[in-house]
Order: C-alpha cells, then structure tokens, then sequence
C-alpha cells in the first residue's frame, strides 16, 4: 500500500512539474516579450509572437517608429497563470499603456480639419505630402508629454511551437498593448456607419 501512495505520489509531482514548466515558460515568453517593447526593440518583441505572415519590410520602419513611441512607456505585472492544456497557458497580465482613445480622437479633429483645408486650397498638397503631413499629425498627438495612461486586463494565449513558447495575439492582447488604440479606430469607424 505504501509503494502504491509512493507512486502515485512521484507521478503527481511529476505531472505538477511538468506543468510548471509549460507555466513558467510561457511567463517568460511574456515578459521578454514586454521587455523587448518597453526596449523598443520590436523586431526582437516580434519573435516572441505567432505570426502567420511576414509583413513587408520597406513599411516597417515607419512603424516601428510610431510603436515605439506607445511601447516605450508600456508597464505591466503578471496576474495570473493557467495551463489550459500541454502546449497552451493563458497568462493575465496587467498593462499599462499610454491612453490612445484620446490621441486618436485628438488626431481625427485634426486630420479633418487639415483634410478640409487642404481640398479648398489654390495650392493643395499632392497625395503623398497629404499623407507625410497627417503621419506628422499623427505621431504628435501619439507623444504628447500630457497623454494619461490607461490600464487593461488582457488574458494572453501562449502555445508551444517548434520554435518554442509564444503568444498567440489576439484583438483584445493587441488593444492592451496599444492603449486602446484598436478600440478608438473601431469606434472611429462605426461612427460613420451608424444610422
């Protein structure tokens, strides 16, 4: 009898080992993943994800440009932990962010008014100028000193894959980690469409 207890004792903290490992791997795939951001180092942050695509490069500077300015005062604290099977944790974080309902509600009031007074110009820019002068826009109101900062809890899925432990993002992981920027697009957009 005491033999049987014994193993099925060693086999049960075999099994919670094990678990603690998949949990443990997968927390430190989000916290590089966070250091990388708040690093500004994004390509770096990027091998932490799951990505189906690869996105063209050319357009990649400009990007991270603009991220790095969110992801730079990007904060966060792990919540909780939970193994859902062998090669998927979900992991709660806490994130911190700069609050980018109001910058992208700042950049609207002023892209339409700039779109407005550029369409009824004698000497209207030409698309591409249009388009560097509302990026500019965009990127101002994006770093003002002044932006507050917005708190989200985010339930982030992290699977195992041949190369390792990584997130696998989803909208809401994505709008935590942008500050609600996601969100205030997607408002933005029904906006226009409500009747």
């Amino acid at each position: 009898m005491k033999k049987i207890l014994a193993l099925v004792l060693a086999l049960a903290m075999t099994l919670s080992l094990a678990g603690c490992g998949a949990v443990g791997k997968a927390e430190a795939t989000v916290k590089n993943f966070f250091e990388a951001c708040k690093a500004g180092n994004l390509e770096d942050a990027q091998k932490y994800l799951v990505i189906e695509e690869e996105a063209e490069t050319e357009d990649n500077a400009e990007v991270y440009d603009m991220a790095a300015l969110v992801l730079e005062k990007l904060d966060y604290s792990l919540v909780s932990s939970e193994q859902i099977d062998e090669n998927t944790v979900t992991v709660t974080a806490s994130v911190t962010a700069p609050d980018m309902k109001v910058a992208v509600g700042e950049f609207f009031q002023q892209a339409l008014a700039f779109a407005f007074s550029n369409a009824f110009s004698e000497a209207p820019l030409s698309d591409e100028e249009a388009q560097a002068e509302m990026m500019n826009m965009f990127i101002e109101a994006m770093s003002k000193e002044d932006l507050g900062l917005v708190t989200n809890e985010a339930a982030i899925s992290v699977v195992k894959t041949e190369e390792g432990w990584k997130i696998d993002a989803d909208e809401d992981f994505a709008d935590a980690v942008t500050g609600g920027m996601l969100s205030a697009l997607e408002e933005l957009s029904s906006s226009f469409t409500e009747e």
